[in-house]
């Protein structure tokens, strides 16, 4: 954009560059001042009004990452966002900016911050596919006369997916309770050897099985521990 202005020197008149108009598809322009800037296109564009030898200049630039609520995420990076689906059950997802098998930007569900079960709401997290235990508690009396607390009534709840973007809440199944290792199956939270990796394993939430201490002859050790051998190496 142009100002008809005129030069006190002389009194001639000449133009003088005061703004850019910044046009997207299908919408109004957009005056951007100099040295200003904005998003378009779902923010993958940046559109720069830069000063350039007295003179202003449209500069458009390629923003990578993932857009959402006008700001742009690098990829890996996280955000907050109201769930599309269940929202009596689970309100907000954390999404991690990705790229999708195409190799463009995507964003996808990480896990769920806060929900709510049987009226109650509870402000934790959750990862996609691992469960929640909700139980009720009692105060009974111990052999030594002492108040603690008890759980009853456990229910446990997994967290799913159910198109992108819409999380919710199911009962979880004694197979999302279990983990299959070497045509083994392993209870939650059970531990157990295995001799050939030298390892104590434990079935984790989600399914995991994860290495907890090193064994060896019999013995357990601190992952990370320098151990030394019958031939003098570590």
């Amino acid at each position: 954009m142009w100002k008809c202005t005129r030069k006190v020197e002389d009194g001639r008149l000449s133009l003088e560059p005061i703004a850019c108009e910044s046009v997207e598809r299908y919408e109004t322009y957009e005056v951007l001042s100099a040295g200003s800037s904005r998003t378009m296109n779902n923010g993958s564009v940046k559109h720069s009004c830069d000063i350039v030898d007295g003179g202003l200049r449209s500069v458009f630039e390629y923003v990578p990452g993932c857009y959402h609520n006008g700001i742009v995420y690098k990829l890996g990076e996280f955000w907050q966002e109201e769930n599309q689906g269940d929202k009596h059950l689970v309100q907000n997802v954390t999404m991690k900016c990705v790229r999708s098998e195409s190799g463009y930007f995507d964003k996808q569900v990480t896990e769920n911050k806060t929900f709510s079960i049987e009226k109650k709401v509870q402000h934790i997290s959750i990862a996609l596919n691992h469960f929640y235990e909700n139980s009720d508690l009692v105060l009974v009396e111990d052999p030594n006369d002492l108040k603690v607390a008890n759980k009853i009534n456990t229910r446990r709840f997994k967290c799913v997916e159910t198109e992108p973007g819409h999380v919710t809440l199911i009962a979880a199944s004694e197979e999302d309770m279990s983990c299959t290792y070497k045509n083994g199956t392993y209870n939650y939270e059970s531990i157990w050897i295995d001799v050939t990796r030298g390892a104590s394993l434990t079935c984790e939430n989600g399914n995991e099985v994860m290495k907890e201490y090193c064994f060896l002859n019999g013995k357990h050790y601190n992952i990370g521990d320098e151990l030394k051998l019958s031939n003098e190496c570590a």
